[in-house]
């Protein structure tokens, strides 16, 4: 049941790696 709320920080972790990066 926590599946889906781990992806969805994994998600926001991704994007902002991404941010900082860009």
């Amino acid at each position: 049941p926590h599946v889906q709320l781990q992806l969805q920080l994994q998600v926001q972790l991704h994007i902002c790696l991404h941010i900082q990066i860009y």
